[in-house]
């Protein structure tokens, strides 16, 4: 008697640590665990491209992304064995130190996590694996995560109000699809300007379809600013202006030569006191026409300031307009 009930209670705790069947009624509706993958070039065609090239390695990464609690979960990441193989293989300690294993096998990446009667609701990096792409695939190859055998009961939690200590946990997993080429090129690469960005364009040599990256931001202009050149009656001006020292942008709007001189007032194409005389009659309300050389300090206008100016500059002062 005593042995069967020993017996009977080794297999009490037996099935508490290691349960083999859970039922459907045990199924926890408003938990869930979520896997997820993401893959990347190990070597990319571009600085953070995610072009997955024929003969080179990936990595791919497979995270608990939503995690409500679990106490053990068995899943695949399934692949096609001819397109990828598998080079190296690392599980996290996600769930503490020697919880987690994963291995591979032909077409797919066994990850398991077993912690007994704990329950861990981490989320992150499960395990990293990395795989060699076949040199001769070039199109979509399919990477998936599912629970071992498709058997719910492969992620479960500890609760101790089920008949079986365990209620499984609902499981979402998730699938990526790997577009492969084949990028030998060096690849055509254009430099950036003031106003365009450079880039490189690569080819896939088994499809033709082209790909850019690299992507420098343009340069901008290297501003030069220049002053107001007033024009004369032989040579023609401009208003202030910027323009690049590194290409043609320029705001420059240039002013055509003036058709009397400044201090012209009279249109006689000689500057002198007479012009003056007419521009003080105009300014006192003559009828008498002056020409646009009246304007003598070129602000668009004749006022006292071009008499003033005209004065001194026939009594051989230094004035410049700018």
């Amino acid at each position: 008697m005593k042995k069967f009930l020993s017996l009977l209670l080794s297999i009490a705790i037996i099935t508490v640590a290691f349960p083999v069947c859970i039922s459907a009624e045990d199924i926890v509706s408003d938990e869930v665990f979520k896997a997820c993958v993401e893959i990347s070039p190990v070597e990319p065609v571009f600085n953070d491209s995610d072009i997955v090239n024929s003969g080179k390695d990936i990595s791919v990464k497979v995270s608990a992304e939503e995690n409500t609690g679990i106490s053990s979960v068995w899943i695949n990441l399934n692949f096609d064995p001819d397109v990828f193989t598998v080079e190296e293989i690392n599980a996290t300690d996600l769930f503490g130190s020697g919880k987690s294993i994963a291995k591979a096998f032909d077409g797919f990446i066994r990850y398991n996590a077993r912690l007994s009667l704990d329950v861990s609701a981490n989320t992150g990096l499960l395990f990293e694996a990395v795989f060699t792409v076949s040199p001769d695939f070039h199109g979509e190859a399919e990477f998936s995560v599912s629970l071992r055998d498709g058997l719910a009961d492969n992620c479960s939690k500890y609760d101790a109000t089920s008949e079986t200590f365990f209620a499984t946990v609902p499981f979402v997993g998730d699938t990526e699809i790997v577009d492969i080429h084949s990028i030998t090129d060096k690849g055509i690469t254009t430099s950036p300007t003031c106003t365009d960005a450079g880039y490189t364009i690569h080819t896939c040599e088994k499809c033709g379809k082209t790909f850019t990256g690299n992507i420098i931001d343009a340069l901008g202009h290297d501003i030069i600013s220049y002053e107001r050149k007033i024009p004369t009656k032989t040579e023609a001006g401009w208003n202030a202006y910027e323009a690049c020292a590194n290409c043609d942008y320029s705001t420059l709007a240039e002013i055509p030569p003036l058709e009397y001189d400044l201090g012209d007032a009279n249109g006689d194409e000689i500057v002198s006191a007479s012009d003056v005389t007419y521009i003080s009659r105009k300014l006192s309300g003559s009828s008498i026409s002056v020409t646009s050389g009246a304007d003598v300090n070129y602000d668009g206008d004749v006022s006292a300031a071009d008499m003033t100016i005209l004065r001194r500059k026939l009594a051989g002062a230094n004035i410049e307009i700018k």
